[in-house]
């Protein structure tokens, strides 16, 4: 047996070796990588310039942690009082189709709070959207801010209807934070 397939056998042997190492390398150097533009985000965070050169910054970093930094400058610019300049950050990690859907779904809750009247329509379709999908985790917030969104617009027939996804979900609402259900009611 060894004589007619040994050749074969051994190939296989080297081959399976050398994909766990190639697969171990690659796993080692990813997760160095995210070491790395953590460590780069948490000291760019403790700066005093940290909103003003947050794009810069964002830029070097894979979209998941790109879009944190870019959350993180959102904050910072509301905490400044520029809620403008906070609305196109998180528009534009809304946008983004590299950012992964829980942060883009919370790019549009948040920015749901910051739009103008005249923009009301197109963050209730953004919300829709969120609040539709069973698997995003923002879904019930996406309800609240897509509420509020229409009670200001006077609609409360279909404020209360989006408010019963929070408040009829019995299955979920065991996981619901209490102040999430509170608000809703």
């Amino acid at each position: 047996l060894w004589n007619e397939h040994g050749n074969f056998i051994l190939g296989a042997v080297v081959t399976i070796i050398l994909a766990t190492a190639i697969f171990s390398g690659v796993k080692s150097w990813n997760s160095h990588v995210r070491m790395e533009q953590t460590q780069t985000l948490m000291t760019a965070l403790e700066s005093d310039d940290f909103a003003a050169n947050a794009t810069e910054i964002a830029g070097q970093f894979r979209p998941g942690l790109k879009a944190v930094t870019l959350l993180n400058a959102a904050g910072a610019k509301l905490k400044d009082k520029k809620s403008e300049e906070a609305l196109a950050i998180l528009k534009t990690v809304a946008e983004d189709s590299g950012t992964p859907d829980d942060l883009r779904g919370l790019a549009v809750v948040m920015q749901a709070r910051l739009v103008k009247p005249e923009e009301h329509k197109a963050a209730l379709e953004s919300l829709a959207k969120i609040y539709g999908a069973s698997s995003n985790p923002w879904r019930f917030h996406a309800s609240l801010e897509a509420a509020v969104l229409k009670a200001s617009a006077q609609d409360y027939q279909d404020a209360r209807e989006v408010l019963k996804t929070v408040l009829d979900s019995s299955d979920t609402s065991a996981q619901l934070p209490p102040g999430l259900l509170e608000r809703a009611r």
